[in-house]
């Protein structure tokens, strides 16, 4: 008994000690004004946090433009081309009211890259890097191979796809600022929830 109410509160304690990076797309990070780029451009998540990519501009923008981004997984080697079954939220339009969140698990702390395939998103370069190297394969170069890259389009889902690989939307509210946010999406914490009390039901059942 002992063990299963120590296991279950190390698995809340951590729940409880998640973060959300949220990411605001259609933001330039030098300036918080709209435009072509993510803000932040790039973050340093750990395993269990969540990355919510938000299509809500910030309050502070009066007269903003709803235009159409995309968040699309890419890799290091190609910039602007979509990874095969990585995260894509599709074309989606950014907007001062009713702009959609998308959420993404943070599993380990492996780098992941991001682009907007929308237009000439990514030459601007419009793109996000996850958990960057601070050699080698930088956000900074990370950057600069995009500016050249030829961008592609992300193949149609197909009704087998992977469930894994499609983003999840938590909501089509506010959102938050472009510094990001505590907390994370509640589908997200209900799940994870669900599985402390599995694994703790499972260890009591053990003893």
């Amino acid at each position: 008994m002992k063990l299963a109410t120590g296991v279950t509160a190390l698995a809340l304690a951590a729940m409880a000690n998640a973060a959300t990076f949220t990411v605001t797309v259609g933001i330039r990070e030098t300036d918080g004004q709209q435009g072509l780029g993510f803000d932040p451009s790039a973050i340093l998540p750990q395993a269990g946090d969540t990355i919510e990519f938000t299509f809500q501009l910030p309050g502070y923008i009066k007269n903003g433009v709803d235009v159409q981004h995309t968040v699309t997984q890419s890799t290091f080697e190609a910039p602007c081309t979509p990874k095969e079954g990585g995260f894509d939220t599709g074309l989606q339009t950014t907007t001062t009211t009713g702009g959609k969140t998308f959420a993404l698990p943070v599993n380990d702390t492996q780098p992941l890259w991001f682009y907007s395939y929308a237009n000439n998103d990514c030459n601007a370069p419009m793109v996000l890097a996850v958990n960057p190297p601070l050699t080698g394969q930088t956000a900074a170069s990370f950057q600069e191979a995009a500016k050249t890259a030829t961008i592609n389009h992300p193949v149609p889902h197909s009704s087998s796809s992977s469930s894994s690989s499609q983003p999840s939307k938590t909501s089509t509210g506010s959102g938050s600022g472009p510094t990001g946010g505590s907390g994370s999406g509640g589908g997200a914490m209900a799940n994870e929830i669900n599985s402390v009390l599995a694994f703790s039901a499972f260890l009591l059942a053990l003893m």
